[in-house]
């Protein structure tokens, strides 16, 4: 049997992989041919399988070679989506994330058909016929057509988008009829090796027509420039857009400029082109400053902007000119400041609340719940460092009989006066709190009994004598307690409070420890 003929399809697709590569390989930098040279790839894979298949009469290689031919099959369609969409000027889409989102089925596709021995699910039958020229007969099972399914919908939902794309462009006769007669190529070919409509022993010409679909759009794109002509109209995309933007050389001379940035430097249309920048603008330190960082922050004409300066590289050359956006963020930044000033009023108002929360109004000490909650931290603090502190607990003598014969103001600025000499008197670590009537507390942190004794001694002093002056005497009586191992705040407080009542059995004017 003379087998030439039937490889041919296999190496013609094959040659034209290779042709390609090499021809497209000055642009290997632009990311139109990094998608190009992927679907070559699968391309010739798919081909060059094929080509084996027909020459090796091994039935065990020809099934290891239909396998290894699958990833050209189920990754071809992939590749060219991706080769379109960047085609279609959205690149910014063609995110690792966004391959490997569709690459999961066909990876699913590959792996089935790898373990196919153990699923049948892609192939539901294979038998060997040594005397066709492809020596290798498939059945297809139930997830082959899934994977058909998937691979038409993304060739013609590219087809379809470049279409759509391209028709508004100004130049769109030439964009339409190869984005969508080269992806037709495909679809052709396939529903030919599908269907067996012709007498072509079983070879499968969807590579070649690849292959043709491929040289079609390596000509647009690297010789009728396809990949500069923006699918959008430039009136839409930008001189509507509401960004002013600013095209300039490697000299920082203006190559192209929307009417928005015309408006914000309040330049004249005519002659503008050509100028340098920082001539039309006058105003060569606002250029150093927007150049020298590729986002930036600038206020230039009572207005304030954000700059993004993108540089323009082709090919390997380096830099060949910069693209400036300035948006106008003014109001932006107004909100911000009113945010800014309203929230510095909110930490205020809640800082205020907080304190009005935890204080007590009258002698401006903390109030019971305030205090309460830290004698418990303190309690729980002295628990695990092993250290000691002391509370003590004071309460006004006769304090009912001061409302009763001067009045309740009077007794109120007793009790001013009395936390103002507790807060004098105790140290800055000490935690002092009103938790009564005419009751007040304090935590006299790292102090053991002793030192709390000494502090209770010249505390009822003070108290006495601040007072000897005036027309109304007052003493207190205070009962205090050291913290032990196993205290919690009810036991020390009951202690302090028994020591207290002690005091006042004993005479008053004077200190228990309990």
């Amino acid at each position: 049997m003379d087998f030439f003929p039937w490889l041919l399809p296999s190496f013609i697709a094959s040659s034209i992989c290779i042709f390609l590569s090499i021809r497209i390989w000055r642009q290997r930098r632009l990311p139109a041919t990094k998608a190009t040279y992927w679907i070559l790839l699968t391309v010739f894979i798919w081909a060059f399988c094929q080509f084996s298949i027909i020459l090796i009469n091994d039935f065990f290689w020809i099934v290891i070679l239909a396998k290894i031919q699958y990833i050209g099959i189920v990754f071809a369609p992939v590749a060219w989506f991706t080769l379109t969409m960047i085609m279609l000027n959205k690149s910014h889409l063609v995110t690792p994330k966004f391959i490997i989102a569709l690459s999961i089925l066909p990876v699913i596709t590959l792996l089935l058909v790898i373990t196919n021995e153990f699923n049948f699910l892609v192939w539901s039958e294979v038998m060997h016929k040594p005397e066709s020229i492809i020596p290798i007969k498939v059945f297809h099972g139930s997830w082959f057509t899934v994977h058909t399914i998937y691979s038409y919908f993304l060739v013609a939902t590219t087809a379809l988008m470049a279409c759509f794309s391209f028709i508004k462009s100004r130049d769109n006769l030439f964009n339409v009829k190869i984005v969508f007669f080269a992806p037709l190529l495909v679809v052709v070919t396939n529903v030919i090796y599908l269907q067996d409509w012709l007498d072509i022993q079983n070879i499968d010409l969807t590579p070649l027509g690849f292959s043709f679909a491929l040289l079609l759009f390596s000509w647009a794109l690297f010789k009728k420039n396809l990949m500069q002509v923006v699918p959008i109209a430039r009136s839409l995309l930008f001189e509507k857009i509401e960004d002013a933007i600013v095209v300039l050389d490697q000299n920082y001379r203006i190559v192209d400029i929307n009417s928005s940035a015309l408006s914000l430097f309040n330049m004249k249309t005519s002659g503008i082109l050509g100028t340098l920048f920082a001539d039309s603008i006058n105003d060569n330190a606002f250029l150093d400053l927007v150049l020298k960082n590729s986002c930036s922050e600038v206020i230039k004409n009572n207005r304030h902007l954000q700059v993004i300066r993108t540089n323009i590289k082709i090919d390997t050359q380096g830099t060949t000119g910069f693209l400036l956006v300035f948006r106008d963020i003014s109001e932006l930044k107004k909100t911000q400041y009113s945010l800014v000033a309203a929230q510095l009023e909110l930490e205020e108002a809640n800082k205020n609340l907080e304190q009005l929360a935890n204080t007590d109004v009258l002698t401006g000490l903390n109030n019971r719940r305030y205090f309460f909650e830290h004698f418990l931290a303190e309690l729980e603090r002295c628990k695990r460092h092993s250290s000691k502190f002391c509370f003590m607990i004071l309460d006004l003598d006769h304090f009912k009989d001061i409302n009763d014969t001067h009045g309740h103001l009077s007794g109120d600025e007793v009790l001013k006066r009395i936390a103002d000499l507790i807060e004098n008197t105790a140290r800055n670590v000490d935690i002092s709190g009103r938790i009564g009537g005419e009751e007040f507390a304090i935590l006299l942190t790292e102090t053991d009994i002793s030192g709390a004794q000494l502090f209770a001694e010249r505390l009822c002093l003070l108290v006495k004598e601040s007072h000897t002056k005036t027309e109304i005497p007052v003493t207190v009586s205070i009962g205090l307690t050291q913290n032990i191992a196993d205290d919690n705040v009810e036991i020390m407080f009951d202690r302090a409070d028994k020591a207290l009542y002690q005091s006042k059995e004993n005479g008053r004017d004077k200190f228990t420890v309990g």
